[in-house]
């Protein structure tokens, strides 16, 4: 990526966030990436196999590829593309991360010490579904600590403390983009954010 793509997409998050409290602002649309961006990616990558389908789908699912407005999509893309088809919608390629990520081998074995019923996997989907939508409905980026430890354990009654943590530490983990404290004075005031807001 050259320095004007970088700057692209960092102003393009930059306007996501003055969108939501501006209504009437337009976004220019060079903020963007394009399916030259797409291309250079997977070709940057040099895998014949993977380059050969974005081709296919570039022939035969324009929908799909004129969705992907974001670095972390082409991500996405690259990961699942040997999934997808010419029906595949956005919400397929999310979802299909998803599953890759609660299946790959180093969150499998921690998914069984979790303290739900089966199937646990099934579960984790159904919480994060309830965590983005609570959020969302809110206008939050930024999920404080205590929010969702109550969310767990109003979802989930029959779980101690414990169990509820496990399983933030586990949904963080795997779907969190990192934590930080607001302030070194208070310690429990630890916040969240999504690896990717959709």
């Amino acid at each position: 990526w050259t320095f004007r793509a970088k700057q692209s997409i960092y102003h393009m998050y930059d306007e996501i966030i003055f969108r939501v409290f501006k209504k009437e602002y337009k976004t220019p649309k060079s903020y963007y990436v394009t399916k030259e961006h797409i291309d250079k990616y997977f070709t940057g990558k040099n895998t014949v196999c993977k380059n050969k389908l974005l081709a296919k789908l570039m022939s035969k699912n324009q929908g799909l590829l004129a969705e992907i407005k974001d670095i972390l999509l082409i991500k996405l893309l690259w990961d699942t593309i040997e999934t997808l088809d010419e029906n595949s919608t956005i919400l397929d390629l999310l979802d299909k991360k998803i599953k890759l990520l609660i299946t790959e081998p180093r969150y499998k074995k921690n998914i069984e010490e979790l303290n739900l019923l089966n199937p646990k996997e099934n579960k984790i989907i159904e919480l994060n579904k309830d965590i983005s939508s609570y959020f969302q409905k809110r206008f939050q980026f930024r999920f404080p600590q205590k929010k969702i430890q109550r969310l767990i354990l109003a979802k989930y009654p029959r779980i101690d403390y414990s169990a509820a943590n496990t399983i933030l530490n586990y949904i963080a983990t795997l779907f969190f983009d990192g934590y930080s404290s607001l302030s070194s004075d208070e310690p429990d005031n630890t916040t969240f954010v999504y690896q990717h807001r959709r």
